[in-house]
């Protein structure tokens, strides 16, 4: 079997060239950004090396200049057969400076006075040894001229400080926007700097597409260095992210994530037709708000919605993020600990608990994050299992994953399936939990999650939910997460609080919600996206109103 000659190989790559897209430009300067970031990590590296190497040979030099010195003033002070003469020669070697080349060369410091007067034996202006820079110049330090002048060295890098905070404040100020916000509301602008570092870095490597993005505070975590752009459609962002850039905590860029996904087929045909206006917008979103605590957060009491919701901009009807379905449930917990510290017992609470038959030689992959830890068991047929623990070992979460059920198998009931995972979650619920809330249902696969929310005195307290997956093949729980091991907080009477009716008044009034894109889930429209205006949001949370004051919480 002969070789190819060369025509054929050239034909070939051609066709190949032809046929398989070059990439991406974004990526291709993401790529360069990334070899750009760690040559400079490398110079700094070097530099600080060579800085290091420095002060070290200097440090040494200065030592045996200092012992060197020391050495030959001991020597002079030794008992000597020398006569009379000699010994003054050698009194005067033992006053006189110690000619030690370059920087180690030591003047003669004679009496001066505290108080800023001249002494008997001497003045308070020294000369020191001039080096050849300073030979010709006549330059003069006095001992207390040198210490002022480290002092306003000090004095003027402390300026300079000064200088840049008011700076950095100055701009975080002028950068505040948003109708009806309080000045105690714009307290978290200073990680507006963040955004526009963020901006000049998106101006940079994607020039004039860049004014196709905007901005998106909803999606974006300032305080993680994760700022969210949207797509910009003839004024109207997605209110999805379409790219987000990294910044870590030295104000460096880390990378830039691009969203194919969500590159959608934008019209602006919906925007064309009669839609409803801010006013009733937020007249309607105002309806979604409850009286709810914010465990870990101030104030505690506030109004804001159990989920985020927005509202169609042509019917005027209001939605939520998944189906939502509260309903107050009453519970008997068993207190049930869930608690494992190593390996063999994670694996043996699973199979004990809910029925999770790990195959055996199967090893877990051991993962740490911060003051939690995990473990990962991966086998044959596309089968998993995760657990997270603590560091006292309560189980956070854990979820499993089957291989994909075959068709025909017959799946339980959504409501047999709500039994189950009410059942099953009242045996690890905390001893004081009475009654729990299920807030939301959504599909996933051939699980269904459950979430759940704890009620206190009638009022659902947030950010202390429980979760349940719930296996509609087999009827087995597939996961949980929840705080199980947590003691309850203790949460103050709902007193003197504005009605619900007060709060929707404040809302409705001075929140402004703006149009936005968003993925149509069903799929109505050609283009796949619909006109909404989204409930207000800022680093993923939502914009509330305080129960006490009924003023505004921006988040």
């Amino acid at each position: 079997m002969s070789l190819p000659d060369e025509e054929q190989i050239e034909k070939s790559l051609r066709r190949y060239r032809a046929t398989v897209p070059a990439p991406r430009e974004e990526w291709v300067r993401y790529g360069e950004e990334m070899l750009a970031r760690q040559a400079r990590k490398m110079k700094r590296t070097e530099r600080i090396t060579r800085v290091m190497t420095y002060s070290l040979g200097t440090s040494a030099a200065i030592l045996i200049g200092v012992w060197m010195q020391g050495a030959v003033t001991e020597k002079a002070n030794l008992p000597s057969t020398a006569d009379h003469g000699q010994r003054e020669e050698s009194a005067y070697a033992a006053s006189a400076p110690v000619q030690v080349p370059g920087i180690f060369r030591s003047p003669v410091v004679p009496p001066y006075s505290t108080n800023g007067e001249l002494s008997s034996d001497g003045e308070k202006s020294l000369v020191l040894p001039q080096t050849a820079n300073e030979q010709g110049t006549g330059h003069k330090l006095g001992i207390e001229e040198a210490g002022e002048t480290e002092e306003a060295g000090e004095a003027r890098a402390q300026r300079e400080r000064t200088v840049h905070s008011e700076e950095q404040s100055a701009e975080r100020s002028a950068a505040v926007t948003g109708d009806g916000l309080s000045a105690a509301d714009q307290k978290s602008v200073s990680t507006s700097g963040l955004q526009r570092q963020a901006e000049r870095y998106l101006q940079e490597k994607l020039g004039q597409e860049s004014r196709q993005y905007r901005f998106n505070p909803a999606r974006s975590r300032l305080a993680e260095g994760i700022v969210a752009f949207s797509r910009v459609v003839e004024g109207i962002p997605a209110e999805e992210s379409s790219l987000v850039v990294k910044i870590d905590k030295g104000s460096e860029v880390v990378g830039m994530e691009i969203y194919p996904s969500e590159q959608h087929s934008f019209s602006s045909g919906s925007a064309q037709k009669p839609m409803i206006d801010q006013a009733e917008a937020a007249q309607k979103l105002a309806t979604t708000l409850r009286l709810v605590y914010a465990k870990g957060e101030k104030p505690v009491l506030r109004y804001q919605p159990l989920q985020i919701s927005y509202v169609d901009a042509l019917s005027g009807k209001v939605a939520a993020h998944g189906s939502q379905a509260a309903e107050t449930i009453r519970v008997q917990p068993e207190a049930k600990p869930l608690r494992a510290l190593d390996v063999d017992a994670a694996s043996g609470l699973l199979r004990d608990e809910f029925g999770v038959k790990i195959k055996n030689g199967s090893k877990p992959v051991r993962m740490i994050n911060g003051s939690t830890f995990e473990y990962l068991w991966e086998w044959d047929g596309g089968k998993s299992a995760r657990i997270r623990m603590d560091k006292k070992g309560n189980v956070l979460s854990f979820t499993t994953r089957n291989a994909a059920a075959k068709a025909g198998n017959q799946e339980i009931g959504v409501e047999e399936a709500r039994r189950i995972a009410i059942e099953r979650l009242a045996r690890y619920l905390p001893a004081g939990v009475e009654e729990i809330e299920m807030i939301s249902q959504v599909q996933d696969g051939q699980q269904t999650l459950y979430r759940f929310s704890w009620v206190h005195q009638g009022i659902p307290v947030i950010n202390h939910s429980f979760d349940v997956y719930v296996d509609r093949t087999s009827g087995t729980i597939a996961g949980m997460a929840g705080p199980f091991g947590e003691a309850l907080p203790q949460l103050p009477n709902a007193k003197d609080v504005i009605s619900l009716e007060e709060a929707m008044k404040v809302f409705a009034e001075k929140v402004k919600p703006e149009l936005a894109y968003r993925t149509n889930d069903q799929g109505k429209t050609d283009t796949g996206m619909q006109l909404v205006y989204p409930y207000p949001m800022r680093n993923e949370k939502p914009l509330a109103i305080d129960a006490k004051t009924g003023t505004l919480i921006q988040p």
